[in-house]
């Protein structure tokens, strides 16, 4: 205990210190000085500085449990409140009158209802937010629809066999929960939710760095998993990222995902963290931005000396950068363009996975090459596989289902994607994942991104779209 929580503070007092160079919180009724902590926060110094100077316990607890705040050097408490009375929070109440989970036809329906239960919050959001115009977020989703079917016939597919394995896992089906960060905003069992749900159904999880719950229960409840990283500059910032990657191998990690695609993080306009600091609340929002912008090539020997988990790069988006990881001894890779939240106009997903397996091919390379963004459907799962991937991470797509229904939307979630993609694997004639080839798959239109395209209106007058009937 520190030797200040005894320190009566008046609120007044907090108020003062709004700066970057300055700054206090009160958290749960305890005054915390983050200066220094703001500059190693995992989720970027702007989460803080927007309630620098303030009772940010709302907010706090919206990505967080109480006890994460053990983490915290005792040098940071600066005293306590007098008086203090817990914030109430009538925002954001769940819609009571849901449809059952037994009516949930698709991956679509599960988002109609998380929409519903997180309107009128910043959750939605923060999840929907994208660099820029987000024309990259929703390229991901579309390059799947260039994409077609060249199905074998006469094939005995009575049974199928779905498993594959990634990474030393088999999985039941080529897929995992992706790393989405601050799980609780979305749902009270946040990240405890997503990791019963993939050990039970039989996947892995990616467990993301930024989470609402401590990794060590996290893991208690899922059991296996694999750890996503952020790195950090400077010493101190090396110091931590060590902590972190040391614990994650102590619980039983598996494999390291560093992410390499955020040197500074990408303009997303939605974001309200984002919104605040474009209008001059919380400090510089360039600096506030900055990522480990110094990582190298050469820092991978600094991670392989920290750990024995399989290294994985998570943000490659070019096959001269995938050539290099090869090289370079990385166990697997991540094609991913941080859900279209990065560099504006990065290109989808999917044509990269196409251009990157063709170079590792011409070099002989084995590494595994995984693949997220934009996969809503099993066919898409099947449409991946096909063209080189060895399995795909589920990122908005499971947050939606968490949003929804907890644990079991998520098991829902799965257990839909697993039905969609056994079907289409038996439709394509293929008994087993290994089947599913790029003969299979004709995607000539794959890389002609187009923004706009002329409309036959008097066909499409008399088109009813599909929708949720939720």
């Amino acid at each position: 205990m520190s030797p200040n929580q005894g320190r009566i503070v008046q609120l007044a007092e907090v108020y003062k210190h709004d700066k970057a160079e300055d700054c206090w919180v009160v958290l749960h009724g305890v005054v915390y000085d983050l200066t220094e902590f703001v500059k190693l926060h995992p989720g970027g110094a702007q989460a803080i500085l927007t309630v620098a100077g303030t009772d940010a316990t709302k907010q706090f607890a919206a990505f967080h449990t109480k006890e994460i705040v053990n983490e915290l050097s005792d040098s940071c408490v600066v005293g306590v409140i007098a008086g203090y009375q817990p914030q109430t929070d009538q925002e954001g109440k769940v819609d009571q009158d849901l449809p059952p989970i037994q009516a949930m036809m698709n991956t679509a329906d599960l988002e109609a209802v998380a929409r519903r239960r997180l309107r009128g919050t910043t959750a939605i959001d923060y999840i929907d937010s994208a660099a820029d115009d987000e024309v990259t977020h929703r390229e991901n989703g579309l390059a799947f629809d260039r994409v077609f079917f060249r199905p074998k016939i006469l094939v005995n597919v009575k049974a199928v066999d779905t498993t594959t394995s990634v990474l030393g896992w088999k999985l039941k089906i080529p897929l995992y929960c992706s790393s989405v960060a601050a799980n609780k905003q979305y749902h009270n069992d946040g990240e405890l939710a997503i990791a019963r749900a993939c050990k039970n159904f039989g996947v892995p999880y990616l467990v993301p760095m930024i989470s609402g719950y401590p990794l060590a229960e996290i893991a208690r409840e899922g059991g296996r998993f694999w750890f996503q990283l952020y790195s950090s500059p400077g010493i101190e910032g090396r110091k931590k990222v060590e902590e972190r990657v040391r614990q994650a191998e102590a619980l039983g990690g598996e494999a390291l995902f560093v992410t390499v695609d955020s040197p500074h993080l990408g303009r997303r306009e939605r974001d309200p963290y984002f919104r605040n600091f474009s209008k001059g609340v919380g400090g510089n929002l360039h600096a506030a931005n900055q990522k480990d912008a110094e990582m190298t090539w050469e820092t991978l020997e600094w991670f392989r000396a920290i750990t024995k988990m399989k290294l994985v790069l998570k943000g490659i988006q070019r096959a001269e950068d995938a050539v290099m990881a090869a090289r370079n001894g990385v166990d697997a890779i991540v094609i991913s363009n941080h859900g279209g939240r990065q560099l504006e106009f990065s290109r989808a997903t999917l044509v990269t996975l196409q251009e990157v397996t063709v170079a590792l091919r011409a070099i002989g390379s084995t590494m595994p090459v995984l693949v997220d963004g934009g996969i809503r459907r099993g066919s898409d799962v099947a449409k991946a596989i096909a063209l080189g991937a060895a399995a795909v991470g589920l990122g908005r797509t499971s947050v939606f289902s968490l949003a929804a229904y907890g644990e079991e939307g998520v098991a829902k979630c799965l257990e839909i994607l697993e039905d969609e993609f056994r079907r289409t694997q038996q439709l394509l004639g293929a008994t087993r994942v290994t089947e599913l080839t790029p003969d299979l798959v004709d995607a000539r239109s794959l890389r002609m991104s187009v923004v706009a395209t002329p409309t036959r209106t008097l066909y499409a007058d008399q088109y009813t779209p599909l929708k949720s009937s939720l």
